[in-house]
């Protein structure tokens, strides 16, 4: 997803190569406070995420429009979305996972899924100028489109709760997986968004007082 939104942002191949690497793989990790970042040692994760990014820069205009991968428009299709829940559900579960193996509180656990879910398309943001409404400042950040990060640190903290219940690994993964998939499905769905105040634009607007 990240390959496809630097893609659209008009980034130069290397601007692409770098978001893809900035997204989960390295960003959101790397901010889960980790001693060392394991893609110092494990550089192949950096190559993989080169690779894809190069291969979505070139191929990504050659695909026809309307259909589940890339929609009318030129916009992400339905295989895309999926693909960015599966995403978020995996690696909100991921990040959890590792703040429990640090030994850290189940709520800075459930910080470090929803960081590693998320974080690295944050940077993205800020690296493409996405979105222009908001001058590139992140998506995550606003309320322009349905919830995101917040959708992640749901399935976080329902990874948490479960280990807290003594339900097995395999439950726990499965339970967190499921709740941020389906958090994040029903957001896109019905689109869900956190409360904001009004734009600065809008609180300077005369209102009229009836007399």
């Amino acid at each position: 997803m990240s390959h496809w939104v630097a893609a659209v942002g008009a980034c130069v191949i290397v601007g692409v190569s770098f978001s893809g690497c900035c997204d989960r793989i390295l960003i959101g990790v790397t901010v889960r406070v980790e001693q060392r970042p394991f893609w110092v040692e494990e550089w192949e994760y950096i190559v993989m995420a080169s690779v894809t990014a190069a291969a979505t820069f070139v191929v990504w205009p050659l695909l026809p429009e309307g259909n589940v991968v890339k929609a009318s428009g030129g916009g992400e299709g339905g295989a895309m979305i999926v693909g960015d829940t599966v995403g978020i559900a995996a690696f909100a579960v991921i990040g959890a996972m590792n703040g429990v193996r640090l030994a850290l509180p189940g709520f800075i656990s459930a910080i470090c899924g929803m960081v590693t879910g998320t974080f690295g398309g944050l940077t993205r943001d800020i690296v493409c100028g996405l979105p222009a409404s908001t001058q590139g400042v992140g998506r995550i950040l606003h309320a322009e489109a349905e919830a995101y990060a917040t959708t992640a640190f749901i399935g976080a903290s329902t990874y948490v709760l479960a280990r807290k219940m003594n339900f097995s690994l395999a439950n726990r993964i499965i339970a967190g997986a499921t709740t941020a998939g389906l958090t994040k499905a029903t957001a896109q769905v019905y689109d869900v968004r956190l409360p904001t105040w009004p734009k600065k634009a809008q609180m300077n607007a005369p209102v009229d007082i009836p007399v």
